[in-house]
Parts: C-alpha cells; structure tokens; sequence
C-alpha cells in the first residue's frame, strides 16, 4: 500500500475549515463596515463586487473539492457529495452561533461548551485529518493499482507491435542504496536521421511532447531544448536511455515504465507531482548531436642542438 505524509492533508483540511470559519465569522460579527472611519468606509468594496467575491469564492471552494490541491490523479477529492457539504456547512454555522470554534481548535478541540457543540454536528471537527487521510489514501491506492496493472497490460501488447524496440535499463533499488533493479523501455524510431548515437557527455538539440498513458493531452512539451552535456541525471532514467538509442535527425517515440519514470510521482517530502506509477509515452525528434571535441596531444618540443 502507498503511504501518504499528513502534510498533504494540510491544504485540505485548511480549505474545509476556511470556508466554515468564514461563514460563521460572517454571521457572527457586526457589519464590518462599522469598524472604519466614514472616509475609509467610502474606500471599501461595493456590495456588488462583495457580491461577485463570495459567488467566485464559492466556485473556487468547488474547484479545489473536485481537482484538489495539487491537481493529480489521485490526489484530490474526487466526486464530492456537494449536498453533504451543504449539510456540514449549515450544521456548522448552526452549531457556532458564539463564534467560539477557533478557541476549541486552539485548545487542541476542547474546552468548555464543546462537547454541545459537536453533538450538533454528524462528525467530530477533531477527526478530520484522520478521515481525510484514509479517504485519501485509498484513493491513491486505487489509482496507483489501477496504472500499474493498465502499464503492464500496454507493454506486454505494445511489443507486438510493428517497429518496437527495447532496451534494458539498470536503475538504484529503492529499498537499498548497494542495490541496482533492471527495467525495460520500448521505444520505435518514426524517422531515421544518419551519424553516431547519442552518448553521455554529448550536447544535444532535441524537442518532445510527453503524455501519461491514456491521456491523449501531453502534460510537458518543448518545442527547442539544448542540452550542454548529456548525463544519467539531466533527465529521467527511461528518457535518457531512449536518446541514447537516437541519431541526429531521428524521431522516436518512447514508452517508459514508472520504474524509469516519475515512480510514486512524489517529492522526498512527500508532495504529488504526479500520478502514482504512470506509464509515460514520449514524442522525441533529436535535431543535433555535438560530441565532445577531441583533445590532440601537442607534440613536444624538441631541444635545439
């Protein structure tokens, strides 16, 4: 099972608590205008542009339940009940007419008058990180299942097809740093350019547009990118090892396992980048190659008779 850090909960149970806290701080306090001078009150938004602050706030709290704060698969709400949040959002309000919630949260969810409080609502505010957690994570599970199993079932059938080649790749073992794992790639060459293949240490023009498989809109694309000195690390393990199978004027394309690709799509801290155990396809033309000039050794000279 994939494991998550409870960071990534920040952002999620901040947005949930936001928009309640701003409701009932809303409703809780006076007219917020009454607290400025005349002459700063005539600075202040119009109700009309209040208005369309709180429609647009409404439709952005909408978009991060439904695409999530990082916008990866997996990694977000998914379909979210919106009657239900309705529902929250109401008990809420209902439940902290004295606008004390913030001193419960302070005092680490308790506190005098907060066990009323949460007998007015279905859930316990306390246990929103932990239940966000697990719903989370089994999302994550589930899509990480999910693309594992569809990559396998696409390269046992993409290497039947006509013009796929594969190259082994050696690669660190996660799970021990003395440790190298070997992987695949798949890669067909669309068009044939002339010269010596690509090499480690080479400088390189190249252009690509890159997609997740079954996505057909590409997630990165460069049009021009030079590359001084080609090395293990300029790129991931699988695009590297594909431009190595390339001459100058090729164009290929390559197919590679998350093992040579993003993996888990997450940072060292735990952070998503991208979906758990993608299978990435690779649009590549290799426009020059330019290898590293060849040092002559200079003749030593000779001692005057």
């Amino acid at each position: 099972m994939m494991r998550i850090r409870h960071s990534l909960l920040r952002p999620a149970a901040a947005l949930l608590f936001a928009a309640a806290l701003l409701l009932s701080c809303h409703q809780a306090k006076p007219r917020y205008e009454d607290a400025y001078s005349p002459a700063a009150q005539r600075l202040l938004p119009s109700a009309s542009l209040r208005d369309s602050v709180s429609y647009l706030l409404g439709v952005n709290f909408a978009t991060m339940l439904n695409y999530g704060g990082g916008g990866t698969d997996g990694d977000d709400f998914g379909p979210i009940d919106f009657q239900r949040v309705k529902e929250g959002i109401d008990d809420f309000l209902a439940a902290d007419r004295e606008g004390c919630f913030m001193d419960y949260v302070r005092n680490g969810y308790s506190g005098e008058g907060y066990d009323e409080f949460v007998q007015k609502l279905d859930i316990d505010p306390a246990l929103t990180d932990s239940i966000i957690l697990v719903y989370i994570q089994a999302r994550m599970d589930a899509r990480a299942r999910d693309n594992q199993e569809k990559g396998r079932d696409f390269f046992e059938e993409n290497r039947d097809q006509g013009g796929i080649r594969e190259a082994e790749v050696r690669y660190p073992n996660p799970e021990n740093v003395n440790d190298t794992l070997t992987a695949q790639i798949q890669y067909k060459l669309r068009k044939s350019g002339a010269g010596p293949f690509a090499a480690l240490g080479d400088s390189l023009l190249l252009s690509y547009r890159a997609y997740k498989l079954g996505n057909e809109n590409p997630f990165d694309q460069v049009d021009s990118l030079g590359v001084s000195a080609l090395t293990d690390s300029t790129f991931l393990r699988g695009f590297t090892a594909g431009l190595q199978k390339m001459r100058s004027g090729d164009e290929a394309t390559f197919y590679i396992p998350s093992e040579l690709g993003f993996g888990l799509g997450r940072t060292a801290e735990g952070r998503s980048f991208f979906s758990p155990y993608a299978t990435l396809i690779f649009e590549v033309a290799l426009h020059a190659i330019v290898s590293p000039a060849v040092e002559e050794e200079e003749p030593e000279n000779e001692e005057k008779k």
